[in-house]
C-alpha cells in the first residue's frame, strides 16, 4: 500500500516568528489526522525551530532546496550536512529553481545523490512549461527529467524517493490540471520508472501532483488511482485549507490494486525482459502492434471521449496504436503532425510513442520529430 503524502511548500514566505505562529495554529489538527504523511517545508531560517516543534509528533520536516557539496566556498548555499539529522525530506528540482536559478536536470541529479547519501529523502519535481505543453511535448520533457534523475540509482534508492509532477503553467496561476490529465502523466511517470527499475519499484514509489492545489480540487486529484498526494504551495499557508487538504487525503486512502495497465498489471511483467532482449525489426503496422503488445502498461484516456466498457476500450486502444503506427516510417515526422493526421488525443499518441521507444523501435530527433528504426 502506498501511503498518501501531502507536503506544504511555504516558499519565501514568513519569518521565524510568523512561521512558528502559523504552524502552531494547525499543529494539533494535523497531528490528529492519521494515515497520511504530512511534510512541512518552511524557509531555512525556521527549520531549527520546527525541528524542535515536531519532535515527538507524526509530522515530517522538509527543506526547500539543497546543494550537493558538503562544504566549501559556495556562498548562500545549504549543504546536506546542515540538514542531516534535522530534515526528513528535501524538495529538489522545483520548477522555480529550474526557471529562476537555471538548475539543470544534471544539477538535480547530483542533489538527489547527495540527499540519499546523507539519509534525506528527495521530493523530486518534474513538469513541463506552457510552451512545451501546447507543443505536445509534456511526456518528452517528463521522460527526460525522470530518466536523468533515476537512471544510475539502485531500485532500493528509487523506491524511497517521492516524485512531484508539477505542470509549470499551473503553479501559482490558479490554473490546475484536471484530475484525469494529471493522472495520465503520473501514470506515464510510473511506467517510465517501471521500465527503468522494474514494476515492484514503480508500485512502491509515491508520486504527487503539484500546481494550484486547494481545498476545492484536492478531492478530484486524490480520487485518481496513480496520484498519491500533493505538493501544496500557497494553500499550505492557510491553516484551515491545508488541514482540509490533508483530511481529504486521508479519506481517499486506498490499497494499491492492479488496475488495468498499471505497473502491477500482469501485462507489464514482460516489459523489462523485452527491453533487455530487444525486439525484432519493425516492418509494418502489424509488426508495430506485435512489438509493443507486452508494453501496454496503462489504458488510454481520451479527455474528449466518454469511457467505454472494457472490451470496447481495448478495441479503441488497439485502433489508436494501429493508426499511429501506420503514419510512422523511417522518415522523421513531427509529433504534432502525428496528432493532426491521426485525430487522436495528444496524450494517446505520446503513450503509443513511449511503447515503441521502450520496444527499441522508435528514434527521437531534434525539433520534436520521431521515426521508426
Amino acid at each position: 500500500m502506498r501511503k498518501a503524502i501531502i507536503a506544504g511548500n511555504w516558499k519565501m514566505n514568513t519569518n521565524p516568528d510568523s512561521a512558528f505562529e502559523l504552524m502552531d495554529t494547525m499543529l494539533e489538527d494535523l497531528e490528529a489526522i492519521e494515515g497520511v504523511d504530512v511534510v512541512i517545508c518552511p524557509p531555512f531560517v525556521s527549520l531549527e525551530n520546527f525541528a524542535d516543534l515536531f519532535d515527538g509528533t507524526n509530522l515530517f520536516l522538509g527543506a526547500q532546496n539543497m546543494f550537493w557539496e558538503e562544504k566549501g566556498a559556495y556562498t548562500g548555499e545549504i549543504s546536506p550536512l546542515m540538514l542531516k539529522g534535522m530534515c526528513d525530506y528535501v524538495i529538489l528540482g522545483h520548477s522555480e529553481r529550474r526557471q529562476y536559478f537555471h538548475e539543470t536536470d544534471d544539477d538535480v541529479r547530483r542533489k538527489i545523490d547527495a540527499a540519499l547519501e546523507h539519509g534525506i529523502l528527495p521530493i523530486v519535481c518534474v513538469g513541463e512549461n506552457l510552451e512545451q505543453n501546447e507543443a505536445v511535448e509534456t511526456l518528452d520533457v517528463v521522460s527526460r527529467q525522470v530518466t536523468i534523475a533515476f537512471q544510475d540509482l539502485n531500485p532500493e534508492q528509487v523506491q524511497i524517493c517521492v516524485v512531484a509532477y508539477e505542470p509549470i503553467w499551473a503553479i501559482g496561476t490558479g490554473k490546475a490540471a484536471t484530475g484525469a490529465g494529471a493522472n495520465d502523466v503520473i501514470g506515464f511517470i510510473r511506467k517510465t520508472i517501471a521500465a527503468m527499475h522494474g514494476a515492484d519499484v514503480a508500485e512502491e514509489i509515491r508520486i504527487q501532483y503539484g500546481g494550484s492545489v486547494n481545498a476545492k480540487n484536492i478531492e478530484e486529484f486524490m480520487s485518481q488511482p496513480e496520484i498519491d498526494g500533493a505538493l501544496v504551495g500557497g494553500a499550505s499557508l492557510d491553516p484551515g485549507v491545508f488541514v482540509r487538504i490533508v483530511a481529504v487525503a486521508k479519506e481517499a486512502g486506498r490499497e494499491v490494486m492492479a488496475v488495468p495497465g498499471s505497473p502491477l498489471d500482469p501485462r507489464a511483467q514482460g516489459c523489462n525482459q523485452l527491453i533487455r532482449e530487444g525486439a525484432t525489426l519493425v516492418q509494418s503496422a502489424d509488426d508495430v502492434m506485435e512489438a509493443i503488445s507486452p508494453l501496454r502498461l496503462r489504458p488510454f484516456r481520451d479527455p474528449d471521449r466518454d469511457y467505454a466498457p472494457p472490451e470496447e476500450s481495448a478495441d479503441v486502444e488497439n485502433a489508436a496504436r494501429a493508426e499511429v503506427a501506420s503514419l510512422l516510417n523511417g522518415t522523421p515526422v513531427p509529433v504534432d503532425e502525428l496528432v493532426r493526421q491521426s485525430g487522436i488525443a495528444p496524450a494517446v499518441v505520446q503513450t503509443v510513442l513511449l511503447e515503441l521507444e521502450l520496444a527499441g523501435r522508435l528514434e527521437r530527433h531534434a525539433g520534436g520529430k520521431v521515426s521508426l528504426v
